[in-house]
């Protein structure tokens, strides 16, 4: 596989990947696919008072030197923004609010060292124990790929209640969605998102 055409195993590839700035939760933010020359952000509307439409920057980490400008909707739902002709190895910074802002590298051309993480079924939204992701937070500052395998969120709860069986789909949508911003949204998580 070509590291110039690296996909995404999971629903998350994380590559060097951190929140920007102090945590909020104004926003859902995942830096999902992230190439030599691309990347694709996740993004969500959490709070109302956010407006229906934003203007999303892409910048150069190093010059902060505004690159590319984008004025796309605002939803409560998930939607996807993409960047391409990126430059390999390079940082990058995407602001979507003042406060709302991502960071991330695109992969090298040829790496010398390759650093990656992988963890598999993420139980945060049922115990609550963040220990796991503490230590996978001091690790990501060096790894270039994250890659999250297996269960993202356990959602048992919905057959065993018997929850299902007297909910439309659009209302069962909504609780998996509910139940990933719940667990994508915790600050520890988002910082190597």
């Amino acid at each position: 596989m070509s590291l110039s055409r690296w996909s995404v195993l999971s629903f998350l590839l994380l590559a060097t990947a951190a929140v920007a700035g102090a945590q909020t939760t104004s926003m859902l933010l995942v830096i999902g696919e992230v190439t030599t020359n691309s990347v694709r952000i996740l993004f969500e509307k959490l709070d109302h008072s956010l407006p229906d439409e934003i203007s999303i920057a892409l910048r150069d980490s190093g010059s902060y030197g505004l690159l590319e400008n984008r004025l796309v909707p605002l939803e409560f739902r998930p939607r996807i923004v993409q960047f391409s002709n990126l430059k390999s190895n390079t940082e990058y910074i995407v602001e979507f609010t003042a406060e709302d802002q991502v960071q991330f590298s695109t992969m090298p051309s040829n790496p010398a060292n390759f650093e990656f993480i992988v963890a598999s079924c993420n139980g945060f939204n049922v115990d609550g124990d963040l220990s796991l992701w503490k230590q996978m937070q001091n690790a990501s500052h060096t790894a270039n790929v994250m890659l999250m395998l297996g269960d993202q969120i356990y959602a048992d709860w919905i057959v065993e209640s018997g929850h299902h069986l007297n909910s439309t789909y659009d209302e069962l949508l909504e609780h998996f969605r509910n139940t990933y911003r719940q667990v994508w949204g915790e600050p520890t998580l988002q910082s190597i998102l």
